[in-house]
């Protein structure tokens, strides 16, 4: 009787056993899955190990030191000397409907530069404004009215906005308002911060680490529809200097809604 509860319990042991590894290997392939669908989504990436700017475009209409860009220990580095028009980095890669764009910011220079990120950018008639015509377009006096007041519908929104503790969330053209929010602080310099903004239909959350910085939701009553797809720019003006890497879009059309967005004040 002695032998045959002993070999019960061996057998229950062993059963165990095969059934954690069977878990462990379960959980480790479910993991794997997960990890391969996550990087399917990854619609672009630059961390800027190549030591070239090939991905992005640079807009600026002052020649000379007034804009600077270069990679920079493995960084991309911009900087603006300008109070006209300062520069808009665009990206070579349009926007899918819904997206997660994500990087690294360090700002280097104290108050006074403005830092902005232009999206979903098109001409009043759906054309890429990257093309010949829209790109030499010089009808309006500086570089920022041609984005807010002439042809071209987008969003912009600010993350580091001179010394004022506020974040702006445009509607283009037209310089709509559709949210203003207050800031504890304007971003100390020489540390780094992770910016994500989430778009899905109308939704956007503007995100500093794990600050919200905006949530909105147009509906498409103000300045006309809702903006999609299009172009995305990194903006610098006026004495403004920073670091980006680690940039990531990851395409949301897909998806229902994205949990790693959490909105958290």
């Amino acid at each position: 009787m002695k032998m045959i509860s002993t070999l019960i319990v061996l057998i229950c042991f062993s059963l165990n056993i095969c059934m954690a590894s069977d878990s462990k290997s379960e959980k480790k392939g479910t993991d794997e899955k997960q990890k391969k669908l996550d990087k399917d989504k990854i619609y672009f990436s630059d961390q800027f190990s190549d030591k070239k700017i090939t991905n992005w475009k640079l807009e600026k209409w002052e020649e000379g030191k007034k804009v600077e860009l270069e990679i920079k220990k493995e960084r991309l580095w911009m900087k603006t000397q300008s109070r006209v028009h300062g520069c808009m980095l665009w990206c070579k890669k349009e926007l899918p409907k819904d997206f997660l764009f994500e990087f690294d910011f360090t700002p280097v220079s104290e108050g006074k530069g403005f830092f902005l990120i232009f999206f979903c950018y098109k001409d009043k008639e759906g054309n890429d404004i990257l093309e010949e015509k829209a790109w030499k377009d010089r009808e309006y006096k500086t570089l920022f009215k041609k984005y807010v007041k002439g042809k071209y519908d987008g969003y912009h929104i600010s993350f580091r906005r001179g010394v004022s503790a506020t974040c702006n969330f445009r509607k283009n053209a037209g310089m709509t308002l559709l949210k203003q929010h207050k800031l504890d602080k304007v971003l100390p310099k020489d540390k780094t911060y992770h910016v994500s903004l989430y778009k899905k239909g109308g939704h956007m959350i503007l995100k500093v680490d794990d600050t919200v910085f905006m949530d909105y939701t147009d509906d498409g009553t103000k300045n006309g529809k809702v903006r999609e797809g299009g172009r995305l720019a990194l903006r610098q003006v006026y004495n403004a200097e920073a670091f980006y890497d680690n940039i990531k879009i990851t395409d949301l059309s897909k998806e229902k809604a994205n949990p790693a967005v959490k909105i958290k004040d």
